[in-house]
């Protein structure tokens, strides 16, 4: 179990490397009592989501503080991954930096529905927490750009590249 020392309010913030890559778990133990906090900077293996693979781990830059029974964890989250575009399928690649402003209540984790799903005890399970961000956070449509011309629905070649000869005219009908 890994633990971090705390800092109580206007004191800087010290970074710690507090979850093991095999737990992707975070002790929040030392948070109990008076209002606490710690910074996490860690990086997060993530499973492939739909056609989305994330070829390396996420960076994940958090500061976590419980005031009573609240959890606050704020920070940001940076995203590389690669996939095939749903309309021309060619490959792409694509970084996204996502915000994180989430609250929890630490001891509601009856339901694996509950917002307070990745807080078990006193551990916040990172992975999970990241997983479940990400995830939400990322379009169900994925695209190379936001103009994909997509294929010709006739002789399937990639508009994006140029037009094809084929003479149909429903050229880039991709819906």
């Amino acid at each position: 179990m890994f633990t971090a020392a705390s800092r109580i309010d206007k004191v800087p913030a010290r970074i710690y490397n507090v979850v093991g890559l095999l737990t992707n778990k975070i002790d929040l133990s030392p948070l109990t009592g008076a209002r606490r906090s710690l910074s996490v900077t860690e990086t997060v293996e993530l499973p492939p989501f739909g056609a989305l693979v994330f070829p390396s781990p996420i960076a994940v830059d958090l500061d976590i503080e419980r005031a009573g029974s609240t959890l606050m964890v704020v920070g940001t989250i940076n995203v590389d991954a690669q996939g095939e575009c749903d309309r021309c399928l060619a490959g792409f690649e694509m970084h996204r930096v996502y915000d994180v402003d989430e609250r929890f209540v630490i001891g509601s984790n009856a339901d694996p529905f509950d917002e307070s799903n990745v807080v078990h005890d006193d551990q916040l399970d990172l992975g999970d927490f990241i997983r479940q961000i990400v995830d939400a956070a990322l379009p169900l449509t994925q695209l190379c750009k936001e103009d994909c011309a997509g294929l010709c629905v006739t002789c399937g070649s990639n508009l994006n590249e140029g037009t094809c000869d084929c003479g149909d005219l429903t050229k880039g009908d991709h819906g």
